[in-house]
């Protein structure tokens, strides 16, 4: 049976896939975001003021790729009913976000052409969509797995109102506290690993991604 310890931990294991996708997109897909959107989007503000159209073309790659992703999981979780703890839309959801990198760490080995990279942007960055949904549909301390500032945000506005007598420090505010530290270990991890193995990193998501998508349906039947 499901437990709300296995759905907070699995948030938090999303938080860093995303952290570690991030990275891989920004030092080796060109320097875009495939999962912060809010940083994509400055990014093409400063190519097409930068008038480098390579560089807005990847941005806006990865914002296309980003809106397809929220799309389909859309359609696959939407499905099913809003008072499930887990449902079975999201363990689909994450199945093709896993296959999607999956597919992109295959591809990673296939050259360093600008058409790969391209394609590499559009499937790192349609698996970071549909985890966005699939995150806000499990609705865990208002975590979002793919945006630091909402996060970071939080976690001040909780330790003020602690400080001040206001409210004490929750099990969700430590939740969001967790979340921001997690997603700054997925890129530390990702920064380490750039010089000799950067590509070989989304490995790591992948298999926190069958992990996840296994105890999914063994537990959240």
């Amino acid at each position: 049976m499901p437990t709300r310890t296995h759905l907070n931990r699995s948030v938090l294991v999303l938080c860093l896939i995303a952290g570690i996708v991030d990275v891989i997109g920004y030092l080796g897909l060109g320097h875009v975001f495939t999962a912060n959107m809010t940083g994509n989007l400055v990014l093409i503000g400063i190519a097409i003021g930068q008038a480098k159209p390579l560089a807005v073309l990847r941005s806006i790659l990865a914002f296309i790729g980003f809106i397809a992703g929220i799309a389909l999981a859309t359609v696959i979780v939407k499905r099913d009913r809003e008072d499930q703890l887990w449902s079975r839309g999201a363990t689909i959801a994450l199945g093709i976000e896993g296959l999607l990198l999956f597919i992109a760490a295959l591809l990673s080995y296939a050259g360093d052409s600008d058409r790969y990279l391209y394609i590499l942007i559009l499937l790192l960055s349609v698996g970071m969509g549909m985890q966005t949904t699939v995150a806000r549909h499990l609705k865990v301390a208002g975590i979002s797995t793919t945006v630091l500032t909402n996060n970071l945000a939080n976690v001040i506005e909780d330790t003020i109102a602690h400080f001040r007598g206001v409210t004490p420090f929750t099990a969700d505010a430590w939740l969001r506290t967790w979340a921001v530290e997690i997603y700054c270990l997925g890129a530390v991890i990702t920064a380490i690993l750039e010089p000799h193995a950067l590509f070989a990193s989304i490995w790591i998501p992948v298999g926190l991604l069958v992990g996840l998508v296994t105890m999914a349906a063994i537990r959240f039947r």
